[in-house]
């Protein structure tokens, strides 16, 4: 059994278990990040791997690579919009590289595209590029209106875009190029115009289209660009492709060293998080059906926190938090269980204490007349003496056979009996013995009722008689004595000339007297003690109440199963 000297402190006990639980849980944290974020990182390099190899596959069209005229603006297209379908952790950017000249011959990075739809159906429409920056900056608030995003898709050459809404009235900003100026791949724009268009899903709710506003973004110098004014021909696609912030950062990571054989980076990119993005570039070859080879280059970024790392989160916070509760309450359970076991510990540092000081007093006093008697003092005196003894003798061996009793009642782990008692019945049988005693102090005895538990007979007597014990020890001269029974409750009680000081509940301590006297020989104290073990035991509540009602002071215990 654990044996504890000082009494456990409850804040201290929880601080200590949640600093262990605290410091386990970061480095469970970390180290199931840490795994994560390497299995993600592999799983990610692979999956842009394929994507790669499927884009090189896809786009295997000579047309898109012979790198002359206006077949470049369809490849650059083609990249941006591969970029654009691509959600968050998608390719970033692509570019296709000749090998030969080491040209970069088309990217992914935003830009404007116009189509000149030509008159035959059988051809396929013209596809003309220029830097984004050319467009009004006005515009963008209309390409970037929450309510509305687009879709491209490409196939064969042939582009086609879808625009979706999702508000409740359906709207969708739409830009027309009434003119311009076009040289070779390249336009720069002329008057546009901005309407606001309404989807409808049938004629009765179809809506014209809202006029927003005409901008005119024709450049200063247009020497050596034709003019074309024929706006039902002229589409145009705004801000197609890969953020050029994130060309500007991450294009310094494309190494055009290793641009002669297929590779695959991955690189740990610090982006303010725990463990990083990861940063993914990838190298492909493609060869033409002229034996012209390109490079196509890529990178991809993912966050992980973002991508994968919050799931993990979202399982390990809400853990660590049920771990911190059932941890709270376990050390709570712990702390009364110490505290359990240094009462104990305490209690019985109390017992062998009171018992020694208990003991030291009768043998004191043996030990006095023991020398008398050996002085040879007359027969009268040497009579007194040995009573004395004797009673001195009786003290003591009742004081140590109840500490026995209680030790053993202490120790015992057995679960008690079944037994059916009636402990009015036991009491009945238990008084008689002091009857005699009673009648010459001029106490009244009244008994009544039944109270049938079920238990150890033995012990049950045993508690009952120390109950009545006390009741007859510290019951006035002409008092009264009362027991009832009932079916929920057991009750003896008896006056007294006198109440305690302390408290009633500490009755129930070993070696606590009625009279506050540890030094005389009215009981060993520990009758009441031994009851309320006794009943514990059984499971059963004591009470036990000192009241002085009409100036009467009596004692109550009260026992209920």
């Amino acid at each position: 059994m654990n044996r504890l000297t000082k009494k456990p402190v409850l804040w201290r006990m929880l601080l200590k278990r949640v600093a262990i639980m605290a410091v386990t849980f970061i480095i469970i944290y970390v180290s199931l990040n840490y795994v994560a974020y390497n299995l993600y990182e592999v799983a990610y390099t692979n999956g842009i791997k394929s994507d790669m190899d499927s884009l090189v596959t896809e786009i295997d069209n000579p047309e898109l690579f012979s790198g002359e005229g206006a077949t470049t603006p369809r490849l650059d297209l083609k990249l941006g919009i591969k970029c654009a379908d691509e959600l968050v952790d998608g390719i970033r950017y692509i570019r296709v590289v000749d090998i030969k000249s080491n040209k970069v011959i088309a990217d992914s990075s935003r830009r404007a595209y116009m189509f000149i739809r030509n008159d035959d159906p059988a051809q396929k429409s013209d596809i003309y590029i220029c830097d984004s920056n050319l467009f009004d900056t006005r515009l963008l608030q209309y390409e970037d209106d929450i309510n509305t995003f687009h879709t491209y898709s490409m196939e064969n050459g042939e582009v086609t875009c879808t625009t979706h809404t999702y508000n409740v009235d359906p709207a969708y900003y739409a830009f027309k190029l009434k003119d311009v100026y076009i040289k070779g791949d390249q336009f720069l724009p002329g008057k546009l115009t901005v309407t606001k268009a309404f989807e409808a899903s049938s004629k009765a709710d179809y809506k014209e289209p809202e006029f927003i506003e005409e901008v005119d973004l024709t450049p200063n110098n247009t020497e050596g660009y034709e003019h074309i004014t024929d706006s039902d021909k002229i589409s145009i696609f705004v801000r197609v492709g890969t953020n050029e912030n994130d060309v500007e950062y991450f294009g310094d990571w494309l190494d055009t060293s290793y641009l002669d054989r297929e590779a695959t980076k991955t690189i740990q990119v610090n982006d303010g998080s725990m463990f990083g993005s990861v940063l993914v570039i990838t190298s492909s070859i493609y060869v033409d059906e002229n034996d012209n080879s390109y490079i196509i280059e890529s990178f991809s970024r993912s966050s992980y926190e973002s991508s994968f790392g919050f799931i993990l989160n979202a399982v390990l916070e809400p853990l660590f938090v049920i771990i911190f509760i059932i941890s709270i309450i376990c050390g709570i359970i712990r702390y009364k269980k110490l505290s359990h076991i240094y009462e104990q510990e305490e209690y019985r540092r109390t017992l062998m204490n009171s018992m020694a000081h208990d003991l030291k007093s009768p043998l004191a006093a043996m030990r006095g007349y023991a020398e008398n008697l050996k002085e040879n003092l007359n027969s009268e005196k040497k009579d007194h003496y040995a009573d004395c003894i004797l009673k001195n003798t009786d003290y003591m061996n009742s004081l140590i056979s109840d500490n026995l009793a209680l030790l053993k009642l202490e120790y015992d782990t057995s679960k008690p009996g079944k037994d059916k008692v009636d402990l009015i019945e036991v009491s009945k049988e238990l008084i008689d013995k002091y009857m005699p005693l009673l009648r010459e102090r001029g106490v009244s005895v009244n008994i009544d009722g039944s109270y049938i538990v079920k238990g150890n007979r033995a012990q049950l007597s045993t508690a009952v008689e120390n109950l009545i014990s006390n009741a007859v020890r510290y019951v006035n001269d002409k008092g009264e004595i009362k027991i009832d029974g009932s079916k929920k409750e057991y009750t003896i009680s008896n006056t007294a000339s006198s109440l305690p000081d302390i408290e009633a509940k500490e009755l129930w301590k070993p070696f606590v007297k009625g009279d506050d006297s540890r030094s005389n020989e009215n009981g060993s104290g520990l009758g009441l003690s031994i009851a309320k073990n006794i009943f514990d035991r059984h499971k059963f509540k004591s009470l036990i109440r000192c009241d002085n009602i009409d100036e009467v002071n009596r004692f109550t215990i009260t026992i209920r199963s």
